[in-house]
């Protein structure tokens, strides 16, 4: 993902409770505290890279204009995966 799809992507997901994101590598799960915590999630916005769950990605896909169906069924082939995650997530980089 390059750096332009990684900002993108931080403005249109706001860190919130239970929300998976990428911190050195590593994945780190914001926990009740940290999200009552502006300047915490404020950092987390910008320097940390969300890891999206499938309703994530559908409804980042849907927001495009582009419909789960036609990940699934009109060009899953193309992305060259089996696990459906994986896919949809080919799908939201090409979007952003």
């Amino acid at each position: 993902m390059s750096i332009i799809q990684q900002e993108k992507l931080s403005k249109l997901i706001n860190p919130s409770y239970g929300d998976v994101y990428l911190y050195n590598e590593k994945p780190l799960v914001i926990d009740e505290f940290d999200s009552k915590r502006a300047d915490f999630m404020s950092y987390m916005k910008g320097m940390c890279l969300p890891l999206l769950s499938i309703g994530q990605c559908l409804e980042l896909l849907e927001e495009r204009g582009l419909r789960y169906r036609e990940v699934l069924y009109g060009g899953f082939d193309e992305y060259d995966t089996p696990e459906l995650i994986d896919a949809l997530w080919q799908a939201v980089k090409q979007v952003l």
